[in-house]
């Protein structure tokens, strides 16, 4: 499955201004009109008609695509994929001033994204480059942009770049499946203004690295600005007064920096931990400090507890049969890493039914780290780096258990200090089905070479446990057909079988065809689409497929055929067609729909797609958009909703995905995506060029989940506990449930309200 990925930066050197593609820029003769360039690597967008021999002048001819319609296929537009930098070098032609730079780029939908980053340097030789600037796209906006007909965006350098130069190099970051670029602009300045300077040069193409150096030179002033702030709050003395000269040294210096080579930023971290330990020292009076947090509370490895608490106590209140966390904030005052021991100490809380996990930071393209991964304790110990902050996640499993009182004691030690941690869990006599009413999907593909590496029953038995039940595979069984589109052999389905087999307890299955990138080619014969001998393709190879499964003893209310991903206005009428021709060979055949972009998919294609598909899957939030689809839901329509998440999303959002499904009536609920994975999940500098989807990360033991993925199973068992309550005939669920999605941190109090309802 292929989406639209889109980030938020929380840090630029150059702020970004953005402005939508019919609103013409502001005056400045733009220098690079029909001046040359050369891109690497070459444009290679798979589309004929938009990768052409003009791509080598387009960027520099004054020209930009308009709607509308989908951009990405225009001659206008230069494209690429499979990439992760793109470089375009306009010579021109002699030095000259240079005010600021401007870039026309398109998002969409099946995987067209706006660029990540947008690099943009100097130089007089082509050797030796100047960086004058970033430009990123800033807007977290969900999905909705401006320009209805084509979304399309200037992205800007604010004018007074000040900066000379004959070369001006403009570096794209890939952050979807394809990039796109289909105008450059140079804006020429006042030569009579002094040249700014601008202290940061390279000679190698190492935009992650630079990147990745500008992220941590930003951190470092963070946790500058944060450690004054907390020496201010300390009561005056002379060692308050020591450090405060100290940390203002440092203030000059830290302003004007852009970003630090490699080793100076490890020195400049080290100097800035000692100082901030000493701060630290004072504030707390300890090595460790702890306070409880609530489990899926966004934090930074700065964020610090607001005392030094002698013990923590927690209470959690749970259904019978269900997964439910609590949380531990613990700092770590000093400047060398903290090994911390985790004893359990008795209870009557059985020790099989706690598990204790540990949060790692995660560097991501999207500026500061996320606490997201959630790795076991080794032996019971975890460490803390620096003047960090790590979570103690506690999950408490009541399967097996009667209702009642249970306790746990913990104690948290390192050598010299320990902290206390009594955990209260309250059972209540409400207990929890095994599995949900709803269909549960996270495009759980196994073949991502990073999930490779590991058991795939481990991953089976994990996607078992977070409770998903519908899976969808992109392994299809092809057939290969002659040129009049009949079986030339027995279709192999080897692969296919194996995976029904791995998950062989599945509620649904479906198969992504993928077809609009190569339903031309499929069962190795270039047949042309729609032609009689494509049909009878179509129609052999389903009859021969349906066939398999009902041998398999899989009847037709456990399957559905997926034909296209987040089909546009451009293809309703076409996916259509092939719906009517699928259902010509037989009418009990599901097929699975999802539209994508609102500005583009409008409620009138929704009927369309709703009188010929069988499961409807919008992305969640369009419910207004398009209303027409819960007529078709009375109408028989199976209704499922999906959302596209990353690694840098707050895990609330994966736990308030079954709650909306709650609320609107959806049959099925799932999420792009369970191992999307690149080289790495651990770090998304890892050479992809491509930010981490994943809800796992990789380990020689197995997958190890991720708040965002105990967050998604939670939502599911509320799911399940709001079901019972409308059952039961509690009053205003689904009132109080709308009050929720507005307002999250209510959880807890609806949660108490409904399991101590009688």
């Amino acid at each position: 499955m292929r989406r639209l990925m889109r980030c938020t930066v929380i840090w630029t050197v150059v702020a970004v201004v953005a402005v939508g593609s019919n609103v013409a820029l502001a005056a400045g003769d733009n220098i690079a009109l029909g001046k040359p360039y050369t891109m690497a690597p070459a444009p290679n967008y798979w589309h004929k008609g938009c990768t052409e021999p003009d791509d080598a002048i387009q960027l520099t001819d004054g020209e930009v695509a308009s709607g509308p319609g989908q951009l990405w296929v225009q001659k206008l537009m230069v494209g690429w994929q499979n990439t992760e930098w793109v470089t375009v070098v306009i010579d021109l032609g002699e030095v000259q001033a240079i005010d600021r730079v401007c870039m026309h780029s398109i998002t969409g939908y099946g995987g067209v994204a706006f660029p990540s980053h947008i690099n943009v340097a100097v130089s007089d030789d082509s050797r030796t480059w100047l960086v004058v600037g970033d430009m990123s796209s800033e807007r977290a906006v969900g999905y909705t942009i401006p320009d209805a007909d084509g979304w399309a965006y200037w992205f800007e350098t604010p004018p007074g770049l000040a900066a000379r130069g004959r070369y001006v190099r403009v570096a794209f970051k890939r952050e979807g499946w394809f990039v796109f670029c289909d105008e450059i602009e140079v804006h020429g300045g006042d030569a009579s203004i002094p040249a700014k300077e601008y202290g940061e040069q390279f000679a190698a193409d190492d935009f992650d690295g630079l990147l990745k150096r500008r992220i941590k030179t930003q951190r470092l002033r963070d946790q500058h600005a944060l450690t004054m702030g907390l020496l201010e709050r300390c009561a005056d003395c002379e060692e308050k007064l020591k450090l405060t000269k100290k940390l203002v040294e440092w203030h000059e210096e830290l302003r004007r920096l852009k970003s630090l080579p490699e080793e100076q930023l490890a020195e400049a971290f080290r100097a800035l931990q000692v100082l901030r330990s000493e701060v630290l020292g004072l504030t707390y009076g300890r090595k460790l400090v702890g306070q409880r947090l609530r489990p899926y509370e966004v934090f930074q490895s700065t964020t610090l507890p607001r005392k030094a608490n002698e013990r923590i106590l927690l209470h959690t209140l749970m259904a019978q049969n269900e997964r439910e966390p609590a949380a531990v904030l613990l700092a770590n005052t000093t400047s060398a890493p903290l090994t911390v021991t985790v004893h359990k100490q008795g209870g009557s809380l059985p020790k099989e039914r706690l598990q204790c996990l540990h949060t790692k930071f995660q560097d991501v393209h999207h500026g500061k780290p996320v606490a997201d991964a959630l790795p076991p304790l080794e032996n019971g110990q975890f460490t803390i780096p620096p003047v960090q902050s790590a979570l103690l996640y506690l999950l408490v499993d009541s399967r097996g258990l009667q209702a009642g009182r249970y306790e746990s004691n913990l104690t948290v030690e390192i050598p010299g200090e320990s902290l206390p941690v009594r955990l209260v869990v309250q059972v209540a006599p409400v207990k929890l089905p095994d599995e949900p009413d709803l269909y549960l999907y996270n495009w759980s593909y196994l073949d991502y070479s990073a999930l490779l590496k590991m058991d795939e029953q481990a991953l089976a038995d994990d996607l078992d446990d977070h409770y998903i039940n519908t899976f969808i595979f992109r392994r299809c069984p092809w057939p290969k057909l002659d040129e009049q589109g009949n079986l030339t052999e027995p279709i192999n389905f080897t692969l296919h079988d194996h995976l029904l087999d791995l998950h062989s307890d599945a509620k649904f299955y479906m198969w992504f065809w993928w077809f609009g990138g190569r339903r031309e080619t499929f069962g190795g014969a270039k047949l042309e689409h729609g032609s009689q001998a494509w049909e009878n393709g179509i129609k052999n190879w389903v009859c021969a497929w349906v066939e398999h499964l009902k041998e398999l003893g899989i009847d037709y209310d456990r399957f559905a055929f997926y034909p296209y991903d987040e089909a546009g206005s451009a293809r309703v009428q076409e996916s259509c067609d092939l719906a009517d021709l699928i259902h010509q060979v037989d009418p009990n055949i599901k097929l699975f729909a999802d539209p994508y972009n609102v500005n583009d998919v409008k409620d009138s294609h929704v009927k369309q797609f709703t009188a010929h598909f069988d499961i409807f899957c919008p992305l969640l939030g369009t419910e207004k958009n398009w209303p027409s689809m819960f007529e078709a839901k009375k109408q028989g329509t199976w209704l499922w909703n999906y959302s596209v998440m990353a690694k840098h999303t707050r895990p609330q959002a994966y736990r308030d995905r079954a709650w909306q499904s709650f609320l609107y009536g959806y049959e099925g609920c799932g999420f792009w995506s369970y191992g999307d994975i690149t080289a790495s999940a651990w770090d998304d500098f890892d050479g992809s060029g491509r930010t981490d989807y994943g809800v796992i990360y990789e380990s020689d033991q197995g997958p190890v989940t991720s708040r965002r993925w105990e967050a998604w199973r939670d939502g599911v068992e509320d799911y399940m506990l709001m079901r019972i309550m409308e059952e039961r005939g509690v009053q205003n669920v689904k009132a109080d449930v709308a009050e929720l999605v507005q307002h999250p941190s209510s959880i807890s109090i609806l949660r108490r309200k409904w399991l101590l309802s009688r």
